[in-house]
């Protein structure tokens, strides 16, 4: 290096430089592009934001309108159908299916391990703690969507933007500097001229791997984020602290039905047996 470089063989040496840093940008776009199928969004990361906040909102809202008009519905019903005493609905139940004899039907057995899988369920939409327990729940949640997401999903999307952006600039000025090169670089580079020429590459290649760490942090906070909108839109909070999923509560109400009427048959059943039985004892004892 000392009796200088050929500018032929120092510009063989960086023209790799601009192919490479292509690459790069191509394999982060590509990470966008998983994303755009994910979320079902437009080529512009400018408008993701918007676009995912109007849609995530709209879908609370359908969810909202549905948990307050629906459940309250479907719990007078049962309500009205099979609430005979002071109770509410859940301890109901238990005391129905608790009353009747494990000696008379192994069938109960079956019933009892069928009550306490939907347990979760009934404690969430049928006592007046789970059901207050879900509304102050989806107020906190209106809230969240309302002003906290939309905040951050604003940041996220900006610094994407600015990544973006930023490797658009990167790889031009890698293809600048090759150009400058191509131009300039003639007859025997001195050690230092080479030098200079390599560091504009390796300051475009240190702001490329930082990207390639911060891009997909950003990609799984957004992920992250969203998680918590879909959630918000699809499921309650039960009293254990546990995500219920709408179509669980749906079923628990039908459950609760099919319950109620099981532990109904097996207790008439029941009365049936104790009544032949005392017929017969007083048929025994009769002179």
């Amino acid at each position: 290096m000392s009796q200088g470089l050929q500018a032929t063989d120092a510009f063989a040496l960086v023209k790799g430089f601009p192919v490479a840093a292509k690459a790069i940008t191509e394999s982060l776009d590509a990470d966008l592009d998983t994303i755009r199928d994910i979320y079902f969004l437009p080529g512009d990361v400018g408008r993701w934001a918007q676009i995912l906040t109007t849609r995530a909102l709209a879908n609370f809202e359908s969810y909202s309108m549905t948990v307050d008009s629906e459940l309250p519905r479907r719990k007078a019903l049962l309500d009205q159908l099979y609430l005979s005493t002071g109770e509410n609905l859940a301890t109901q139940l238990l005391q129905v299916i608790s009353g009747t004899s494990y000696a008379y039907d192994e069938n109960l057995e079956l019933l009892q391990q069928s009550r306490s899988v939907w347990d979760r369920c009934f404690a969430l939409v049928f006592t007046q703690e789970g059901i207050e327990a879900y509304e102050r729940d989806m107020e906190l949640r209106s809230a969240w969507m309302r002003t906290t997401f939309p905040s951050q999903l604003s940041e996220i999307i900006t610094r994407l933007m600015n990544l973006v952006g930023e490797r658009v600039d990167l790889l031009q000025a890698c293809r600048s500097h090759l150009d400058q090169q191509q131009t300039n670089w003639s007859g025997s580079l001195s050690a230092t001229d080479f030098h200079a020429g390599l560091d504009q590459y390796v300051h475009v290649f240190a702001k490329l791997a930082r990207q390639a760490q911060e891009q997909p942090s950003m990609l799984t906070q957004l992920k992250d984020l969203m998680c918590v909108v879909y959630a918000n839109c699809s499921t309650l909070t039960g009293t254990d602290g546990q995500p219920v999923s709408m179509e669980d509560v749906r079923a628990s109400h039908e459950m609760y039905e099919r319950l109620c009427n099981e532990a109904s048959r097996l207790n008439g059943r029941l009365l049936d047996m104790k009544d032949a039985i005392n017929n017969m004892t007083t048929a025994m004892l009769a002179p």
